[in-house]
């Protein structure tokens, strides 16, 4: 948790009172096993609460507000499937639509070579979906827009290149049940741009009434790869 800070444009200068909690599980004690608390995927609910899907041992939590980083977590019923992922390739992409549905996609889990498994509903109700993929990018998170587009986080490797990252946005007329969501590019990052792990997305309504994109990356605690918070604003 922390307080962005801003100049009077807008742009994105830092950070201050930053506060690192544990995650808890069902119980309230921080998690002690990596495996069982590798959380992947975070999104808001509508009543304040955040909805959290954990990776490896495969499943969802919600932490109840209006201090969610302080609640234990509330297991919650997610499509039967999940437990079938592979284990560090799950759910990585979860986003609450504007209908308060949920939208999930499988980071590895694949139809075809070029089809991922993804999944929308709510309160222990699924239905699957294909999210399609190109190339060598696999999702990393996904945020709904007021408007209900998804935006999509993509990410790929290879050891000559490094990191690159793609935004992606599905038409909201896309996202249904039975639906391939395919959407089309918004931009990519990679060298020589700034590159990194970047592996967690978020959106914000910015004062004209435009919307903000911000990108965080994981360093993994790895001396070559860096914690960025990059802020971006997406031009209708």
């Amino acid at each position: 948790m922390a307080r962005l800070q801003r100049d009077e444009a807008g742009r994105l200068r830092g950070v201050s009172e930053a506060e690192i909690h544990p995650i808890l599980d069902r119980n309230g004690s921080p998690f002690t096993v990596k495996r069982a608390g590798d959380a992947e995927a975070l999104d808001k609910l509508s009543d304040g609460s955040f909805i959290v899907g954990f990776e490896q041992v495969h499943r969802f939590a919600r932490y109840a507000g209006p201090e969610p980083w302080r609640s234990r977590g509330e297991p919650q019923v997610g499509p039967r499937e999940i437990s079938r992922q592979p284990a560090n390739g799950g759910i990585e992409s979860m986003a609450r639509l504007p209908d308060g549905s949920i939208v999930m996609i499988s980071e590895t889990d694949e139809r075809s070579a070029a089809a991922l498994r993804a999944w929308i509903g709510s309160a222990g109700t699924w239905r699957e979906a294909t999210y399609r993929r190109r190339g060598d990018y696999r999702p990393v998170d996904a945020k709904a827009l007021a408007n209900g587009d998804l935006l999509v986080l993509e990410r790929a490797f290879n050891l000559l290149g490094g990191f690159a990252s793609r935004l992606v946005l599905v038409p909201a007329l896309a996202i249904r049940p039975g639906s391939i969501l395919d959407g089309r590019d918004l931009a990519e990052l990679g060298p020589p741009l700034v590159s990194d792990n970047f592996e967690g997305l978020a959106v914000e309504t910015a004062p004209d009434g435009g919307t903000f994109i911000f990108l965080i990356s994981d360093d993994n605690r790895v001396a070559l790869q860096r914690t960025l918070l990059l802020q971006f604003r997406l031009i209708p």
